[in-house]
């Protein structure tokens, strides 16, 4: 086990008239070289907050992460690492503002 960090650069835009509604959308990613170590990482996230009462809001989003990393060794006895993941998927938040 090994922790890795990998920094990440991107861009976030929010629009909207916060009280009432707010657009988010976020991409970032990175690329990593380490030692036998290398692979890029990508995120992508939406959504759209509601506010229906001033303090609750409703947040509709969508996320996709993709993750790629490899060893560039084949021995499993010097730890050969092998990473390919995707991930789609929906979320629904409640929000309370203090």
């Amino acid at each position: 086990f090994q922790v890795l960090p990998y920094p990440e650069i991107g861009a976030a835009v929010h629009v909207g008239y916060r009280d009432y509604v707010d657009v988010r959308l976020l991409v970032a990613g990175s690329y990593v070289d380490y030692f036998n170590f290398k692979g890029s990482s990508y995120r992508v996230e939406a959504s759209v907050t509601a506010y229906p009462i001033p303090w609750i809001g409703i947040r509709v989003g969508a996320r996709f992460l993709e993750f790629d990393f490899s060893s560039q060794t084949d021995n499993s006895r010097n730890g050969s690492f092998d990473m390919d993941l995707e991930y789609l998927g929906a979320n629904l938040s409640l929000i309370v503002r203090i």
